[in-house]
């Protein structure tokens, strides 16, 4: 059942993990008041299904403008890692926050990493013994090359040196997911050259707590342009990647742009192929036995070739492969900013922005294995625009999500 809507605190940006029951943390922007794009760093956290902790600033002033949205992560106990990109001068660096059982919410430390002046947005990860993986693109402008690293710890802890999981120039639009025993991945899209043309793909590297990350290697149709990928993990250690393949000519009326899978399994990438044409912004979620959905804004309309906002979702099994698709938002209006988060039991909800000639609404749906879809609801009945929805889901189903409505907002889901 859903819990009431929840007012956090001002704001925007919202992200959001989940421990276990019931435990969640937020963090967001806020912008200063003094300042002209100017923001900082802010949290609240949720113990169980308590209410949720006056809200404190995590960042430093003083140690420059944070703007970009931060990232987060929690582990089973309810301790999390904040992490953000804060700009003192002409380059940006990392910063980390703790959040400890014993203690709130801990001094904020820099993150150093060696020979990479220029630090991007992060992204953080935790397993379920409070081991804590964080990854993020630098950039050396004395050497002109991009560098994918990655960084361990635990929340009371010192962060490790970096480790390399890819070296380019074109790193970007990165996702890293984690599995309960510490094994990760990384899929992202990096800039490629064929034939004196750049073009885009979809790479993918696997990380060991024991052994560190392997080998990048690209799993995309690499004859047209990849973007966009999101990834999925189970419980058997294999995966589902899904992505944006774009194909044809923009200036003869042949581009279209289609939603492509590869699966990792048994430790390989198979073959990339097609699961949806006329396609956009796959979002990916799997259970404990690899079944998966992937939810995706379909085309409505051919003469409008950049449309793509009718919500669709496909099911994947292990043994069956795709099915086909199933409408998840309403036929009329937009649906924009869709997210999915699925528990090990193989029930999902789906959230997203619904764009109803007004203003703009966060809705959701639920899907459970027994029962299919539920149907498309309003999430929120807010007299504002709402926008950016995330959600996270914790082992036992309770699920939390935020999103920004003149202000940080919370909704969960037990």
């Amino acid at each position: 059942q859903w819990g009431s809507a929840v007012s956090i605190g001002a704001g925007g940006g919202a992200r959001v993990a989940t421990g276990s029951d019931g435990a969640a943390v937020v963090v967001w922007r806020l912008a200063r008041p003094e300042g002209f794009f100017e923001f900082d760093i802010w949290g609240s956290y949720r113990v169980g299904p308590g209410a949720w902790q006056t809200p404190e600033m995590l960042s430093v002033e003083t140690d420059g403008n944070a703007n970009r949205v931060p990232a987060v992560a929690m582990d089973p106990s309810g301790e999390a890692i904040a992490m953000w990109q804060q700009q003192p001068g002409q380059f940006p660096n990392l910063h980390s926050s703790a959040l400890l059982s014993s203690g709130g919410w801990q001094a904020p430390e820099l993150v150093t990493l060696p020979d990479n002046p220029s630090a991007g947005t992060p992204l953080i990860v935790a397993d379920a013994d409070g081991n804590y993986l964080a990854a993020e693109r630098s950039f050396d402008t004395n050497a002109n090359q991009g560098t994918f690293l990655s960084i361990r710890s635990t929340p009371s802890g010192e962060w490790s040196d970096p480790s390399t999981i890819r070296v380019g120039s074109g790193t970007n639009s990165a996702v890293l997911k984690m599995r309960p025993d510490g094994t990760a991945i990384a899929v992202w899209q990096e800039i490629v050259i064929q034939n004196t043309t750049s073009i885009s793909g979809v790479w993918s590297n696997q990380y060991a707590p024991t052994g560190g990350w392997g080998s990048a290697r690209q799993i995309d149709n690499v004859s047209s342009s990849g973007s966009g990928a999101d990834v999925a993990l189970d419980g058997q250690g294999d995966a589902l990647a899904v992505w944006l393949q774009a194909e044809g000519n923009i200036l003869d009326g042949t581009f279209v742009t289609n939603d492509w899978y590869n699966r990792l399994a048994s430790g390989s990438w198979g073959t990339p192929e097609e699961v949806a044409s006329e396609a956009s912004a796959p979002r990916i979620a799997a259970d404990d036995e690899g079944n998966a959905i992937a939810v995706s804004g379909d085309r409505p309309d051919p003469a409008e070739p950049f449309v793509y906002d009718l919500l669709r979702a496909r099911r994947f099994t292990p043994t069956g492969g795709w099915g086909g698709p199933v409408p998840v938002g309403p036929e009329t209006g937009g649906s924009f900013e869709h997210r999915i988060a699925m528990d090990a039991r193989g029930n999902a909800l789906v959230v997203w922005e619904q764009e109803d000639g007004d203003v703009n609404s966060i809705w959701y749906n639920r899907y459970t294995p027994g029962g299919g879809w539920e149907g498309a609801q309003p999430l929120e009945s807010g007299a504002a625009d709402a926008n950016d929805p995330r959600i996270s889901i914790d082992p036992q189903g309770t699920a939390t999500v935020v999103w920004s409505q003149s202000g940080v907002w919370a909704r969960h889901f037990r």
